[in-house]
């Protein structure tokens, strides 16, 4: 998993993003689903990240058009040496027995979904469905909900609690799919897996109706829920041992708890990041060590924003100050119980 997330990281920092969606992953999300399904009925779906000569999303909306009821899809993509690119438009027609009929119209530029002509083409839709530029997640996705439309996205899921993207995912109005993808198809025609890619929605899904089920119990097992030292919340280091007793704030892995999120059982108060009001303090002045007591070189601003717990016998990398020694945990959300 480690080697895959480290592929993902390389592909948005080299700004590589040709990384073909399998027909399969599309349809083991959308098709196989009748809450999907019934959301598309009526609805003209714009793929603007994608070229028909080669995408999977248009040979997906090609075989299952009537299946989903739609009104019209629209595709267009980016060029990369600049030159113009194109606008493909399929109402669900066809000329003679097996001939789509496709309306091809040129675009004046290159077919960044930025430009004006393709944001009147959003304009023009009602949702987007595409595998997007990885590197610029944040900006396709501000653009789509700018423009008030629905989405059906392939993404990294760590980026539900960066800046931009928390405050979706915590009202609600962007949700986790079903399914994670696990493999894609790069130029040279090979297979290449990554870590913690998902689905990012903001359709309606039935499985967030469902209440998540709470088995453990607090009292008495307070040791194995430890409080943080920078933070007024308790480490819950799994969704499935969230506390049944417990109605005060938690810390738990976004990704994991989104997935199964229901607003009328929880609410998400906050996240660990650098402008957190939850946040008490920094640790300046604290030295890093080893878990053999040699120091790392570094010192306690590496944590940052990171939740701390305080440990009398850490394994693994810790801080010191004043004989008293902590260690940080992975970033986390913090909920709350409504009911």
């Amino acid at each position: 998993m480690a080697k895959n997330n480290k592929s993902l990281h390389k592909a948005h920092i080299n700004k590589n993003d040709e990384w073909y969606t399998k027909l399969e992953s599309i349809e083991d999300e959308i098709s196989m689903h009748e809450d999907y399904v019934r959301q598309f009925e009526g609805r003209t779906v714009l793929c603007n990240c994608d070229d028909p000569e080669w995408s999977n999303f248009f040979l997906f909306f090609r075989l299952h058009f009537k299946q989903l009821k739609l009104k019209k899809v629209i595709f267009t993509h980016y060029e990369m040496d600049g030159s113009p690119s194109y606008k493909l438009e399929w109402d669900g027609s066809y000329i003679g027995y097996d001939t789509l009929n496709l309306i091809k119209t040129p675009l004046k530029g290159n077919g960044d979904f930025r430009s004006p002509e393709c944001v009147e083409l959003l304009d023009e839709c009602d949702v987007v469905v595409t595998n997007p530029p990885f590197s610029l997640l944040r900006e396709f996705i501000g653009l789509i909900i700018e423009h008030k439309k629905d989405m059906v996205i392939i993404a990294n899921e760590m980026q539900c609690t960066s800046k931009e993207i928390f405050p979706l995912f915590q009202s609600g109005k962007l949700n986790f799919g079903y399914n994670h993808v696990k493999e894609f198809k790069v130029p040279d025609g090979t297979i290449k897996k990554l870590g913690m890619v998902a689905w990012f929605t903001t359709f309606k899904l039935d499985k967030y109706n469902e209440e998540l089920p709470l088995c453990c119990q607090y009292e008495g097992h307070e040791d194995e829920y430890p409080k943080y030292d920078n933070y007024d919340a308790i480490e819950v280091n799994q969704i499935r041992r969230i506390p049944r007793d417990y109605f005060g704030v938690m810390g738990v892995y976004g990704p994991s708890f989104f997935n199964s999120f229901n607003k009328e059982q929880f609410e998400v108060v906050g996240v660990s990041d650098a402008e957190s009001p939850m946040r008490k303090w920094i640790y300046t002045g604290w030295i890093g060590y080893n878990t053999d007591g040699t120091k790392t070189g570094r010192t306690g601003s590496t944590l940052g924003s990171t939740p701390v717990i305080v440990r009398e016998n850490p394994n693994g990398i810790y801080y010191e100050k004043d004989g008293v020694k902590v260690q940080g945990v992975n970033a986390r959300i913090f909920i709350r119980r409504r009911k």
